[in-house]
């Protein structure tokens, strides 16, 4: 399965060029990182796959690492990096339930929320807990990640 560039989400960290990429592939980062994470005991399962860009006549397939917490609480967005040639871009990819609560909620109370997400929030806020608990465990596996490079 590939997934197209427009899925994408947020960036996770600014983009990284590297001065040597001879050993940079996505089999390398996810044993490298499935090694740094089970050493320090972070919850992390990965796949491989492509990214694709552009159309038809101007198509650009990058090979690809996706992060996925192996069994959150809740719903959490993933991690891709995205690896083109000696640079690799970090970004958001997939639902984080507890990150749509909070967007919405926020813009119930900014008045820009629609009228069913308004009646949803009158009696409910959004787990908050969970959200910092996602916002752990994503800076976790940035921080496996950035060890591999210092």
């Amino acid at each position: 399965m590939s997934i197209s560039m427009e899925l994408l989400g947020n960036e996770i960290q600014p983009t990284l060029t590297l001065a040597d990429a001879s050993n940079v592939n996505a089999d390398n980062i996810m044993t490298k990182m499935k090694n740094v994470c089970d050493q320090s005991g972070i919850p992390a399962k990965f796949r491989k796959d492509k990214v694709i860009e552009g159309r038809i006549l101007n198509k650009r397939t990058y090979e690809c690492v996706i992060v996925s917490h192996p069994n959150p609480p809740q719903d959490y967005a993933s991690q891709i990096y995205v690896i083109a040639g000696d640079t690799i871009i970090f970004r958001f990819i997939g639902v984080s339930k507890a990150a749509r609560e909070q967007n919405e909620y926020d813009a119930v109370r900014q008045g820009k929320g629609t009228t069913l997400q308004s009646m949803k929030y009158i009696f409910k806020q959004p787990n908050t807990m969970e959200l910092e608990r996602e916002k752990g465990w994503h800076s976790r596996v940035i921080d496996a990640f950035n060890s591999l490079i210092q």
